[in-house]
């Protein structure tokens, strides 16, 4: 199993990913820049370490996040793609996104809580990836609720991207590592806006998420889930591909 740890920052999108044994795979970076207002782009590059214990830096993709517009993804050798092109939908405001591989199979992302699993579809649903938190999930014994006066989490998570797959083709470890910044962001902020939600609602009130797809999904036996209900109370709009719904 290859497992590729976020260091020195907690953010997928300026991160180093490092192996178990702290070895530098991957390097993440958002760099600011005056023209912000145009949207951030994100750079992916994966190290290289050479014999003569030098470390060569090779850019293997992008991301150019926008909100009034598609957030576009670069590849190294291949023509750019929309978000929701490169990462499809399965329905209207699921947070499951489908891809195609390099090797011209579909490869599943399904958000399950705080995690992500990444499956090889269709047919046995293979696990190819998924995500792992050093902190204990909310509202566990092991996790005493958040004060819901303020609203902050008591713990941090510290994102890994775990690779179960053995001898996996270096250009499919690249999607699956750009796909995986791309997706981890969007949960990350889907969590957020959801704590806000339960911040202004009240926790425990009876707040109803139509963002429901992974239990769903595992309800049914990891497929596209149930259906969805549409009495909206609020839409937040990440981009013109990715909006939220939420009902109240």
């Amino acid at each position: 199993m290859t497992s590729l740890i976020l260091w020195g920052s907690n953010s997928p999108t300026e991160t180093t990913l490092v192996s178990h044994t702290g070895n530098p795979l991957y390097k993440i970076t958002t760099p600011w820049s005056l023209h912000q207002f145009q949207g951030y782009v994100t750079h992916i590059f994966r190290l290289q370490h050479l014999e003569n214990g030098e470390t060569v830096q090779e850019k293997v993709g992008k991301i150019e996040w926008h909100s009034l517009r598609h957030t576009m993804m670069y590849f190294e050798g291949g023509e750019p793609e929309a978000s929701g092109s490169f990462l499809r939908r399965d329905r209207p405001f699921g947070s499951s996104r489908t891809f195609t591989g390099c090797d011209g199979l579909p490869y599943k992302w399904i958000v399950v809580g705080d995690t992500l699993h990444l499956y090889q579809t269709p047919g046995s649903y293979s696990l190819m990836a998924f995500t792992c938190t050093a902190s204990p999930p909310r509202h566990t014994t092991s996790s005493p609720k958040p004060k819901t006066h303020t609203c902050k989490r008591q713990y941090e998570t510290r994102a890994s991207l775990e690779i179960p797959v053995l001898n996996l083709d270096q250009e499919m470890m690249d999607l699956i590592v750009i796909s995986w910044v791309f997706m981890e962001r969007r949960r990350r902020e889907r969590s957020k806006k959801r704590s806000q939600v339960e911040c202004e609602r009240g926790v425990g009130k009876g707040v109803k998420l139509l963002d429901q797809e992974a239990e769903s999904s595992v309800e049914s036996g990891i497929g596209n889930g149930g259906g969805v209900g549409y009495n909206v109370g609020k839409v937040y709009a990440e981009d013109e591909d990715d909006m939220i719904a939420r009902a109240f």
